[in-house]
């Protein structure tokens, strides 16, 4: 049996299932980070899935390590429980190797950089001279770290523009001896960098992120230097002479020079 319902409350419902149907027709726009820092118990890691050359570079830091992974040195494993992020910290030939694996969960960014925990599993594969066959007991062995930190968004340059997008790094920081596998390098952050024109005029003006990354867009074609500043002696920073072409995005990368021997 079909029963009438009053004026009032029909307009009420058709005004509620509008604004329903309203809601459906605009949802938020969702979108996932490309920048992940996180930090806790003396480790550091600030996890990019690109930099300017399109590939993934990863900077890791704790007490006695500071080291840059870049492309192929980042193994990227999907699985139920999000990304597992691996890399390499050390391989001893016939004895063992240790690598570290960090776990982040899948987020959805509305606008704002959304901050999160997780958890990072150094692992550390005994060998022998023989091979692994011929280690006694466990294998594996496993410690585990508890992190927190931010995942953003990072905008990155529409293709067709003329632009200078840079990315500034620190070496060396591992303080003595290094050998050729070490990669004593880490972004340098919050990093004041200025553009200047041909006549030494003020172009732009940029700060780097958490991943030493910056950008100048929508320039006029011509020559320009790249001069990021610095408060004291150190770090020094090369000032960086950059041609900017019509409609191209010019890569600049700036190490300076922390001092530390």
């Amino acid at each position: 049996m079909c029963k009438r319902i009053g004026s009032g409350i029909l307009i009420a419902m058709m005004y509620l299932l509008g604004q329903g149907f309203a809601a459906a027709a605009t949802p938020e726009v969702e979108t996932q980070p490309n920048l992940y820092k996180v930090s806790g118990q003396d480790v550091h890691i600030v996890y990019s899935t690109t930099n300017l050359s399109g590939e993934s570079q990863l900077y890791y830091r704790d007490k006695q390590l500071s080291l840059r992974f870049v492309g192929d040195d980042i193994r990227v494993l999907a699985t139920e429980i999000g990304q597992q992020i691996t890399i390499t910290l050390e391989r001893v030939p016939d004895f063992k190797s240790v690598t570290l694996t960090l776990l982040i969960p899948g987020i959805n960014l509305k606008n704002d950089p959304i901050k999160f925990k997780t958890s990072a599993i150094t692992t550390t594969h005994h060998d022998s001279i023989g091979g692994p066959r011929f280690v006694s007991g466990q294998l594996q062995s496993y410690t585990t770290s508890k992190l927190s930190g931010e995942a953003s968004n990072v905008a990155f340059l529409q293709s067709g523009q003329s632009s200078v997008i840079g990315d500034v790094t620190l070496f060396p920081t591992c303080p003595g001896s290094q050998h050729e596998e070490q990669k004593c390098v880490q972004p340098f952050a919050n990093a004041a960098v200025q553009l200047l024109d041909a006549s030494n005029n003020l172009a732009g003006s940029a700060t780097t992120n958490a991943a030493g990354l910056f950008a100048f867009s929508v320039l006029p074609p011509g020559d320009y230097t790249v001069h990021v500043s610095t408060r004291g002696r150190l770090p020094r920073c090369p000032d960086t002479p950059v041609t900017v072409i019509e409609n191209k995005s010019v890569p600049v990368q700036i190490g300076c020079d922390t001092g530390i021997r």
